[in-house]
Order: structure tokens, then C-alpha cells, then sequence
């Protein structure tokens, strides 16, 4: 069958077919025109939007870097959530990587640490390429380890970055409350600073580099969303009344803290010291939950939180920090009970008095 092109004569023409009047015309070429000046222009605002972003490179590596790290934290804060919940409730499970388990215990958390059974020579058998490449990996997180006391660097930068907010104060024009953001974290970070070095009495343990290198990371992405929040001309979101009130429980958790802190400081004599071992700590909230320092930790960013512009960056570190102190809370917890057995206090919670 052969195709033909069809002409105009190919099809009959109809008598009644309607032919647009002047009027519908013109009503027509209106609508066309304004169509295509509404277009015109949206193409102009875009062009004229990305034209000022690309001269205004900051900004938008600003954006794409809050972004990043917002992604990074919370995709953090779940892994800290899943592998201490896993870890926790199954110690003894052979299905929980090694390198997971050196991940999650470190410093005296590595007695709740055993090894596994013989139970898994099968699944070796099974899988010798993937448990050898676990094997590996552990081998890697255990020999990358840094002495415990070297907590006292994350303070130091803090504090450091801090005083850098407090100089560029006095430069530019801040908003009240951020103001005060800045004077409540450098505070914080001058008390911590103070208790690593005159303080608190490290023992022989250490921490996994990883956890070194996240809590330097920590305080310099904490830094970074205060200095977001220096660029604020708006007013937060904190009223006068609920700032008093933040600044109220912020100091009252950091005198909490710094006693729990010389508490333990002091349970570490010079014979406990020479024999490397552990007493129950008794004294304060002690008394009631096994970590107040932790408890404390985490009033005291919900109440930067509430201080500051409550970004998402801001929201994204406090969740963070919720999730790390009380997945370390339930370690402390079950490792005072599988360390003092019966001698511990059956009353005494994890993290909130008389509840959890």
C-alpha cells in the first residue's frame, strides 16, 4: 500500500466551518502577548537569580554547605541510634560486626565487649570473603586510637571559635540574643576547657580516632551555626521571658555538671589511680541516675537552642547531641550494673531521675 501526502483538495472543505471575527482576533493576540511577556519575564528573574548568586559565590557555597552538614548529622545521629540500640540489646549476638562493636565501646565500655563465639565458624566458612574484609576493618578502628584526655582539644577549639564570635561583636551589629548565644558557649567552653586540664583525672584509656575526629568536627559545625546566626536582622524566636528562663537552666545544668564532673575527679584518688579501678559515684545526682553530666549535656544545647535562631542546622546539632548522650547514658548505665553487679543501687536510673 503506497502512503500519498495529503494536499489541501484531499479533504472536502466545510461550508460551515466559523471564521474568527475581528473582535476574537485581537482578544487572541492579547492573550498571546501577555503570555509571552509573563514568560520574558520570569526568564529574566532566573537569569537575574542565578546572575547575583554567581557573583555572590558565598552565598551559595554557604547554602550548599548547610545543606551538607545537616545531611551529615542527622545521617549520623541515626547511625548512633541504630548500632547503640543494636549493640546494646545484643551483646552477645554474633549477627553484630566487630568493627561496629569497637566503634560503639570504647575507653570502659570495652569490658561489655566479648568476643565472638565459636558459633561463627560457619558463617566464616560461608562468607570467608566479607568476614575477612570485617576482620580487616576492625584491625584498622583498633589501632587507630588517641589518648583520652585529649577531649581537652575539643574545648579548646570551641573556645577559640568562640572568642572569635565574641571580637566580631564589637565589629558588627547582633541581634540581642545571638549575643547572648555567643557569651553562654564561650562560657561553657572556658568551664570545659578549665575542667580537662584542672579538673578531671584521665586513666589509661583511649577513644577511637573516628570519635575524635567527629567531636573536633562537632564544635567547628556548632561554630559555623552561630555565625549563621550572626547574619540575622530579624528577631529570633525567643522571647524575653523564655530567654531568662534558658539562661536560668543553662547555668544551674552547668554548675550540675561541673560538680558531677568533680565527683567523679575525686573518685579517682591516688590509690584508685596506681590500681586503675572503679567505684560507684556517689553525691548529687549521682544519687538518682548513673550520668548527670550527660543528662546536663543535654539541657544545656536545648537551651543554647532555644537562645538561638532554631535553624535547622541548630535543631540538627542538638538532635545529635540528644541522640549521643543518651545512647552513652545506657552504656554507663549497663556497664555500672555488669561492673558492681548487686552493690549497684537498683533505684538509680540511666538519665532522667526515677523515669529512664
Amino acid at each position: 500500500m503506497a502512503f500519498q501526502l495529503s494536499g489541501k483538495n484531499d479533504h472536502p472543505s466545510s461550508s460551515t466551518a466559523a471564521v474568527p471575527s475581528a473582535e476574537q482576533m485581537q482578544k487572541e493576540s492579547k492573550k498571546k502577548l501577555m503570555h509571552n511577556i509573563f514568560y520574558f519575564g520570569f526568564i529574566i528573574a532566573g537569569l537575574r537569580f542565578a546572575s547575583s548568586m554567581l557573583n555572590d559565590g558565598s552565598a551559595i557555597m554557604m547554602i550548599t554547605l548547610n545543606t551538607g552538614l545537616i545531611l551529615f548529622w542527622n545521617i549520623l545521629s541515626i547511625g548512633i541510634i541504630i548500632s547503640g540500640t543494636i549493640t546494646l540489646n545484643g551483646l552477645q549476638s554474633k549477627r553484630i560486626p566487630e568493627f561496629i562493636r569497637s566503634l560503639v565501646l570504647y575507653g570502659k565500655f570495652k569490658s561489655l565487649k566479648q568476643q565472638q563465639s565459636n558459633d561463627n565458624d560457619s558463617m566464616i566458612k560461608r562468607w570467608p570473603t566479607y568476614y575477612r574484609l570485617l576482620s580487616i576493618l576492625d584491625a584498622i578502628i583498633r589501632m587507630l586510637e588517641v589518648p583520652k584526655y585529649w577531649f581537652r582539644h575539643f574545648y579548646i577549639i570551641s573556645f577559640l571559635i568562640n572568642s572569635a564570635l565574641i571580637i566580631r561583636m564589637f565589629c558588627c551589629s547582633i541581634q540581642f540574643e545571638t549575643i547572648i548565644l555567643i557569651g553562654l558557649q564561650w562560657l561553657q567552653s572556658l568551664r570545659r576547657l578549665y575542667e580537662t586540664f584542672y579538673v578531671s583525672i584521665y586513666s589509661g584509656n583511649t577513644i577511637n580516632l573516628v570519635h575524635y575526629i567527629v567531636g573536633i568536627f562537632f564544635y567547628i559545625t556548632i561554630g559555623l551555626a552561630t555565625f549563621n546566626d550572626c547574619h540575622l536582622v530579624q528577631s529570633s524566636n525567643s522571647s524575653s521571658s523564655s530567654s531568662m528562663i534558658a539562661v536560668f537552666i543553662f547555668f544551674t545544668s552547668s554548675a550540675i555538671q561541673y560538680q558531677s564532673h568533680r565527683i567523679l575527679a575525686k573518685l579517682r584518688s591516688s590509690k584508685a589511680k596506681q590500681n586503675n579501678d572503679y567505684y560507684i559515684p556517689r553525691g548529687g545526682l549521682f544519687e538518682y541516675i548513673s550520668c548527670p553530666h550527660y543528662m546536663t549535656e543535654i539541657l544545656i544545647y536545648i537551651c543554647l537552642w532555644l537562645q538561638s535562631s532554631r535553624s535547622y542546622l541548630w535543631s540538627t546539632m542538638v538532635m545529635f547531641v540528644i541522640a549521643n548522650q543518651t545512647i552513652a547514658s545506657l552504656m554507663s548505665y549497663r556497664w555500672y550494673r555488669k561492673r558492681f553487679n548487686d552493690r549497684y543501687p537498683t533505684t538509680i536510673k540511666a538519665l532522667i531521675p526515677f523515669l529512664f
